[in-house]
Formats: structure tokens, C-alpha cells, sequence
């Protein structure tokens, strides 16, 4: 077993859902090149009752990529350093799988 410290973990994980944030982005933008292209059609958002269509589903991801990197920019710094002020006693696997 190996002993990792709390904040080293948040840190770690924190860092991981601002890359996934910006991979969302550039689904986004690699998606409106691809329609800039002419290679697809970004349809009109869908109106009441209608199934949800591309342009929604963009318009979804880009507004939780917009939400985790707000949470991560707000609530990471203070969640790290209170871990870091914590001691660190109890062995974590080092297979976190």
C-alpha cells in the first residue's frame, strides 16, 4: 500500500474534470468546423415536444463544461488546502481499480 496524501488525490481529480470541461469544449468546436465544412447541418434547436437534436445536445454539454469549470474554479482551492491541512494516516491502495 502506498500512503497519498487526501489533497494530492483531490488535486489530481480536480485537474481531471477541467480536461474532461475542455474536451467537451472542443467537441463543440470541432463539430462546428465540421458543419463550417458543409460535412453536416447544426439543425435548429428542437421546440416543445420534439426530440432533442444535435444543436441540443452541444448546447447541453457546453452549458455542464461551463458548470464544472466553475465548480472546480470555486470549490477546488479551498477543498485542496483543508486537505492539505488534514493528516494524512490511512493507506490508500496504490490500484485505485
Amino acid at each position: 500500500m502506498v500512503a497519498l496524501h487526501p489533497a494530492t488525490v483531490a488535486a489530481g481529480l480536480f485537474v481531471q474534470q477541467e480536461h474532461q470541461a475542455e474536451a467537451l469544449q472542443e467537441l463543440g468546436r470541432t463539430v462546428g468546423r465540421i458543419a463550417g465544412r458543409g460535412e453536416t447541418v447544426l439543425p435548429a434547436p428542437a421546440g416543445p415536444g420534439q426530440p432533442a437534436n444535435l444543436s441540443d445536445a452541444l448546447a447541453a454539454l457546453q452549458s455542464v463544461s461551463e458548470q464544472v469549470r466553475a465548480l472546480v474554479a470555486h470549490h477546488a482551492p479551498v477543498t485542496v488546502r483543508a486537505l492539505d491541512a488534514a493528516p494524512a494516516s490511512a493507506p490508500i491502495p496504490a490500484d485505485v481499480h
